[in-house]
């Protein structure tokens, strides 16, 4: 099942967006061509194996590798029946202008028994079909399809009921997509562990940037998802859960959006509900994209450091961590008491210079603004296991309760904290270490 998570973002990525495939001689670059742009995001590498090229049709296989190293390993292999021909019939009916690719896993893999168990899994069907229908002008349609499986053994079951995604790139590189995914359940039979996640629905509304970056909107839901370990006597049951994201990228900043709740909640804690917003603007688009450049090599490579240096990762820091930046975080939760709320804002002052390896952290920290609240209803915050720790010294020193609510707020400016309405400089808590450059900083958290 490792093999099948793992080749999921590779496979969807391949839908072959802004290929013209009308003709044989066009149908092998434009494969090539997919492929190094798919490594250009793809959370795996992909490796080109081999491709028969005919008059009307080609057959491709592409490697999906562990890692970048010479001696990464195989994870799966992907077959492409590429159809070049412009006019043809299939199951939709007369095509005209227009080519397809049916891409399946490679399941006769000699000597693999995760392969082999795979295949029997889903009993003899394609464990995951990706057909896409490409136009003269690059646009697609595609309709991704997970067949349902069963897999029992001495160890483990695992039941997926299926899913379909249908999705559509045209030639600007925008994707819209929706879908959906039936339950999945994972059983440990040694240790009684289980997860089952209940159905859920996507939709994408997406479009490139020419940095590899998307804007768009990104809306996700999950009916519910339930985590259960006997042994340790924990159980924790989530039910309408949502994840909606809204990214914004205007010239050279991008900006955007996270909110994610949980409609109902039974665990240990004392939560029955909760939300979370996260906002961020003015962040430079060139340094997320290097950010997700670098990620990927040091993801892609047995050596997780690949490629981040100290002058690199201050670049990075230095793009994100811009003048005007900000970025805003809002956590809710609810119980039978009332409300807890907790709300960060932090950002860079405008007009701040840009950090350099000279620059100290204190050089740093005269640039940054920030604040910290807290409000929360005092039976609400008194259930959580903090809440017994802030009636007493040095919680009392920072927090107010007037017997109904628990309320504090922590603004930094200047290099000084002030924690309701008392001033703590940084210098007296730091001293120092604020005189270290942040490239050092940078070297000792390594």
């Amino acid at each position: 099942m490792k093999k099948l998570l793992a080749l999921v973002p590779a496979i969807t990525g391949a839908a072959w967006a802004g290929t013209t495939l009308v003709a044989g001689n066009q149908a092998e670059p434009a494969y090539n061509d997919v492929i190094a742009q798919l490594n250009q995001s793809s959370p795996v590498p992909l490796v080109v194996e081999s491709y028969e090229k005919g008059y009307l049709s080609s057959t491709a296989i592409t490697k999906v590798m562990s890692s970048s190293d010479q001696d990464a390993e195989v994870i799966v292999r992907l077959k492409h029946e590429i159809d070049h021909s412009t006019i043809g019939l299939d199951s939709n009916g007369a095509r005209v202008g227009k080519s397809t690719i049916l891409t399946t896993l490679v399941l006769d893999e000699a000597n693999d028994p995760d392969m082999q168990k795979l295949a029997a899994a889903f009993n003899g069907a394609d464990p995951i079909v990706l057909a896409s229908t490409v136009g003269i002008d690059g646009a697609s349609d595609n309709t991704l399809l997970l067949n349902p499986a069963a897999l029992k053994d001495q160890e483990a079951e695992v039941m997926i009921a299926g899913g379909e995604i249908r999705f559509t790139i045209n030639r600007d590189q925008a994707i819209e997509a929706d879908g959906n995914i039936a339950p999945i359940s994972v059983i440990n039979n040694v240790t009684g562990d289980s997860i089952k996640i209940a159905a859920g629905a996507l939709e994408f509304d997406l479009l490139r940037d020419p940095s590899g970056l998307y804007s768009g909107t990104q809306n996700f839901s999950l009916d519910a998802l339930s985590v259960n370990n006997p042994n340790q006597g924990v159980m924790v049951d989530l039910k309408a859960i949502k994840l909606d994201t809204n990214t914004v990228i205007d010239d050279t900043t991008v900006g955007g959006t996270v909110e994610w709740s949980l409609g109902n909640i039974k665990s240990p804690l004392p939560i029955d509900s909760a939300q979370m917003s996260f906002e961020m603007q003015g962040l430079s688009v060139d340094a997320i994209a290097k950010y997700q450049q670098l990620s990927r090599a040091s993801l892609n490579s047995s050596n997780s450091m690949n490629g981040l240096t100290s002058e690199n990762l201050i670049e990075i820091i230095a793009g994100i961590l811009r003048a005007g930046m900000s970025i805003d975080w809002n956590v809710k939760a609810d119980n039978s008491g009332g409300s807890v709320i907790g709300d960060l804002n932090l950002g860079r002052l405008d007009g701040a210079p840009d950090l350099t390896v000279d620059a100290t952290i204190r050089d740093f920290l005269l640039t940054i603004a920030g604040k910290v609240t807290l409000d929360a209803d005092a039976a609400a915050l008194d259930m959580l296991p903090i809440g017994t720790t802030l009636q007493v010294p040095p919680a009392t020193d920072y927090i107010t309760y007037d017997g109904t609510h628990y309320r504090g707020e922590a603004i930094l400016s200047d290099n000084v904290i002030t924690l309701n309405n008392n001033p703590l400089p940084i210098d007296l808590m730091l001293g120092g270490v604020l005189d270290m450059t942040i490239a050092d900083a940078l070297q000792m958290a390594r």
